[in-house]
């Protein structure tokens, strides 16, 4: 599907940009971190093509610009969880259609949940783990 290729691709640009990282600021460093952790998932735990667009929506989109670095991976989790259950005609488009729904709504999705986020207690609780 052309979804699966353009994921491979942003992964890719992701790993180069890595990969030539050596140079770079502290702070563009600490944004390099941020879409590392976006794009981790569990061994043998794939997550779904229409999530991972939406995590790599809300990476490059400035909405974990704010979130500490060890609390990305507990903000994409909890965050695809808000929209299996608020976001469900977002995911189930993108699944079926191949294609990004409204960014506007996809933005507004993802700010909605950010309220309710603690990022203090998520990166508190993975220094703990």
């Amino acid at each position: 599907r052309l979804l699966h290729g353009k994921i491979d691709i942003l992964r890719a640009e992701l790993v180069a940009r890595l990969q030539r990282s050596g140079g770079r600021s502290v702070l563009e460093q600490v944004d390099i971190d941020r879409l590392t952790e976006i794009l981790k998932q569990g061994q043998n735990a794939p997550v779904p093509v229409e999530e991972q667009v939406i995590s790599i929506f809300a990476g490059t989109n400035g909405k974990v610009d704010d979130v500490p670095v060890p609390a990305v991976g507990k903000f994409i989790e909890e965050m695809l969880e808000y929209f299996r259950a608020n976001g469900k005609e977002i995911l189930e488009t993108i699944r079926t259609t191949g294609q990004l729904p409204d960014p506007a709504s996809i933005g507004a999705l993802v700010d909605r949940f950010k309220e309710g986020f603690d990022a203090t207690a998520a990166a508190a609780a993975s220094k703990e783990s």
